[in-house]
């Protein structure tokens, strides 16, 4: 493929769209008995199958769409129609967002008054600078993010337990029209997930047409990112972050991936509304027609940011089932099968082996192994899902030739295969362990390493072999020289990444890794503890690039916490630590944030230390749980100042 490029031409405008137009189809016979069932509701099942015969509904989003004329022609009452409409969301919700992107929804009246919307704005016009205090700022958020249709949604793309990460923000429009992007990590670089880990909630006040400058997205272009090795900017953009033209966006837009050409959308909504966006879906905040205050109010949108604590598994599945089948596949329906692996990941169903014939995996094997080196990021993305898909098939030498391919891709010069390599790789599942350790530890493997490291976090291993790897990798014990100190920063960021998430497995698997738990959490005691405690030069100098090692590791520690806070609050040097993290003498915000959750998730486990030094970090003693979460999510941040500002 050749360099992502962007002319000068005229392009054609993209279509504006209010919300999504596409949802996700879903056969009634298939569903409507659980779906009943689910919601107690057994008796109306058969005269719902009538009723949809009669007025020809055929999918669930029809259904949707009809539920008042439903509900009055069934005679459901107030809380029954309730019932069965937010039964209907959890369906449609998490299919909707795993096609497009993101999701619209409309807080209920009955949840948020309209006069809270309206105090909100009315506060959003007083502040003095944006900052990530808002919430603070602005106390009435609290009843936005207790709304039970935030709520909901949040847990069905993140799982129960999800968090409000530090990072809020209020945003005004402006004339400025902004280029497609992906946001940073706050400032950071950090590995971009097709799974759904971290997400946007984009609240809107009050009622946002397209004369005001909207949020515009790119449905559907979540799975796509362009080369990025080359710059250490946290956002992935194609040229600067300046004023844009429509026309220039466009040609922005197809330069992605040419499936995206026409897949901007405008997110104008009433006032009291939420977009609940994938964190990597490209974005952008579009430019007010009118700089007349008195003609056109600014637009306020604030921007929240949420993140998972926990993977999906079998016995905590937030999506009911049965799965129902997609129809909404994004840009062009070129993506169903990486749609197909985030919903499996979601439901939390085990890798299985594909059940297809021999010679029909063998033509699709073939087929992948050329689109590998397709032009399309699309193609590239989608070739590589069905490599990993492949590598699970029963037959050896199939699942051999699939990963050698993956391999063979990993090691290509240009980025953009060795992108696409790594999410098949990931889709193979354990069975690309032996693969990826490989590949870390070739003569080739420095480009490389990040990638390979990452999806050693993913596959769901615990093995000695993947286990020491990230250990090694992330205190810089695997005998690897670096020509590249950036490539070394950020594969060093995201092994530490990856031992969050090894010590949940370490955990799930019981007793026999509890000595895997332990060594995981001490060695990420030691990467959190701050350096320039020593005050020594050498620790001043590098304190600016210790603070993604920092933030990676208290992140991590916190998955730790929420997965086994008895093991963890077990552990000698834990408190103290976090007690000292979560103090506001600690100069990193979002370090000082992950350390007050993993307090108070050890609190919520049952222990007392853990309780009483996070009230004393609050300066609340003896509030109590309920409390400490209020306060935890609500609390003031004392250094939203430069140099990092806004970040």
């Amino acid at each position: 493929m050749t360099k992502c490029t962007v002319d000068d031409g005229n392009a054609t405008p993209p279509p504006r769209c209010a919300s999504n137009t596409a949802l996700t189809k879903v056969d009634i016979d298939k569903v409507i008995e659980a779906l009943f069932a689910e919601c107690g509701l057994q008796a109306f099942a058969a005269p719902a199958r009538a009723w949809c015969e009669e007025q020809g509904t055929s999918f669930v989003d029809e259904l949707s769409k009809n539920l008042d004329l439903f509900a009055e022609d069934l005679r459901l009452d107030v809380a029954q129609r309730r019932m069965l409409g937010a039964a209907l969301e959890r369906r449609v919700l998490p299919q909707r967002f795993v096609s497009d992107g993101y999701v619209t929804l409309k807080l209920p009246e009955e949840e948020v008054p309209a006069s809270v919307h309206w105090d909100i704005c009315d506060s959003a016009r007083q502040l003095e600078r944006p900052d990530n205090n808002v919430y603070p700022n602005i106390p009435e958020l609290e009843k936005i993010l207790a709304a039970p249709t935030l709520v909901n949604a949040l847990e069905a793309v993140l799982g129960p337990g999800c968090r409000l990460h530090r990072h809020r923000y209020c945003h005004e429009s402006s004339s400025v029209n902004q280029p497609f992007h992906k946001d940073s990590f706050f400032g950071r670089r950090r590995m971009r997930s097709h799974r759904p880990r971290w997400a946007m909630v984009l609240y809107y006040p009050q009622k946002t047409v397209i004369d005001m400058g909207p949020t515009a997205v790119l449905r559907g272009s979540q799975y796509f990112t362009v080369d990025h090795e080359n710059s250490q900017a946290g956002e992935d953009l194609l040229g600067r972050f300046v004023d844009t033209s429509d026309s220039r966006n466009s040609r922005i837009a197809k330069a992605i991936d040419a499936s995206l050409e026409h897949a901007e959308r405008f997110i104008e909504v009433e006032a009291g509304s939420i977009c609940l966006m994938h964190y990597d879906l490209w974005h952008r905040g579009s430019g007010r027609k009118s700089d007349r205050l008195d003609a056109l109010p600014v637009r306020y949108m604030i921007k929240l940011q949420y993140y998972r604590v926990c993977d999906p598994c079998s016995d905590q599945i937030s999506v009911p089932s049965p799965w129902p089948r997609l129809s909404s596949t994004g840009p062009g329906g070129r993506t169903r099968i990486i749609q197909e692996e985030m919903l499996r990941w979601l439901g939390g169903v085990p890798l299985s082996s594909k059940l297809a014939l021999i010679d029909e995996e063998c033509l699709e094997l073939q087929s992948s192994i050329r689109n590998m080196q397709s032009d399309s990021e699309a193609d590239r993305i989608t070739a590589a899902y069905s490599l990993g898909c492949i590598a699970r098939s029963p037959c050896a030498s199939v699942q051999h030739e699939a990963l050698a391919r993956l391999a063979e891709a990993m090691n290509e010069t240009a980025e953009r295969y060795r992108r696409a390599a790594a999410f098949g790789l990931l889709a193979a599942g354990p069975v690309a362990e032996s693969t990826l350790l490989a590949l870390l530890h070739s003569a080739s493997a420095e480009p490389i390493r990040k990638y390979a490291l990452w999806a050693l976090g993913e596959i769901d291993s615990v093995s000695p072999q993947v286990s020491q790897a990230l250990l090694d990798a992330s205190a810089r014990r695997d005998g690897h020289i670096y020509q590249d100190p950036w490539t070394e920063y950020l594969a060093r960021a995201t092994a530490i990444a990856a031992l969050g998430l090894l010590a949940q497995r370490a955990h799930r698997a019981g007793d026999a890794q509890q000595a895997l738990f332990c060594g995981v959490c001490g060695q990420l005691i030691d990467l959190a503890t701050p350096k320039h405690s020593m005050k020594d030069e050498e620790a001043e100098a590098e304190e600016e690039d210790e603070d993604q090692i920092r933030e990676e590791a208290a992140f991590s520690l916190l998955l730790a916490c929420v997965a086994a806070p008895r093991k963890a609050a077990g552990l000698s040097r834990l408190l103290p630590l976090l007690e000292h993290l979560a103090s506001e003498s600690e100069r990193n915000r979002y370090v000082m944030g992950y350390a007050a959750e993993a307090l108070l998730s050890l609190g919520e486990g049952g222990c007392a230390e853990a309780q009483v030094s996070l009230e004393s970090c609050l300066a609340s003693p003896g509030v109590g749980l309920s409390t400490l979460r209020h306060l935890v999510q609500g609390r003031r941040c004392p250094h939203s100042d430069p140099p990092n500002f806004p970040f």
